[in-house]
């Protein structure tokens, strides 16, 4: 390796190493939280398994999808944004751009139809569902705005591998570390938001009145 290339690796790594550590610190957040939640959720779902609310079972799927999907994509940029080897970093942001791609299509499915009905059957439910529905419109911008990269490294050196490896080579080295951190950052953001806006929905869903209410109409 030439002086000139040792200089450049060392300023990007500088450049790198501040926004790095404060975004491995808020992912490490993110996950430990995750992990306190998501027991106590499936918990739930077992109860509601048993007494046969089948409209509660919709709604704790979609929040464990979301948690499921928060807690990996938190591992993913994590350790993105934490390994110093460039080979495997580059790695790291090919498989999460394969994840953010995949949860684009999921997410608006998941928190489609079945669940919206399901949620405006509770009290309050339109209310809940206007929140919810304001914080996916950050993921519509989220899309917009970077779906065309995301989804050519996932088409071509994630999800499937281009048959010409020259074209693979060029769109490994044309990923910008920054420009992923920066939208894992949102993305990541916005789960939590989801989180926040779904929270009041399963506390309504957990008062005896309301238990009594599904259980009385069984689904």
């Amino acid at each position: 390796m030439s002086v000139k290339q040792s200089i450049a690796r060392f300023i990007k790594k500088a450049i790198w190493f501040f926004p790095a550590r404060r975004f491995r610190k808020n992912t490490a957040k993110a996950i430990a939280h995750i992990e306190e939640i998501l027991p106590v959720i499936e918990r739930q779902w077992y109860q509601a398994n048993e007494l046969e609310l089948a409209k509660y079972l919709t709604l704790y799927n979609s929040m464990s999808f979301l948690l499921l999907l928060h807690y990996d994509l938190a591992v993913l940029a994590y350790d993105h944004a934490a390994e110093a080897d460039e080979r495997k970093q580059n790695l790291y942001a090919r498989q999460l751009c394969l994840l953010m791609h995949e949860a684009l299509d999921d997410i608006p499915k998941v928190f489609g139809g079945s669940f919206r009905n399901v949620a405006a059957s509770l009290p309050n439910g339109d209310d809940y569902l206007q929140r919810i529905s304001e914080v996916l419109k950050i993921l519509s911008c989220i899309r917009k705005e970077n779906h065309t990269q995301i989804a050519e490294i996932r088409n071509f050196v994630a999800a499937h591998r281009d048959h010409d490896s020259l074209r693979q080579l060029e769109i490994m080295r044309k990923i910008d570390s920054l420009w992923l951190m920066a939208v894992s950052g949102q993305f990541i953001e916005f789960l939590g938001k989801m989180a926040n806006a779904i929270t009041p929905l399963l506390l309504e869903m957990g008062k005896p009145a309301v238990i009594i209410k599904h259980i009385a109409n069984r689904g």
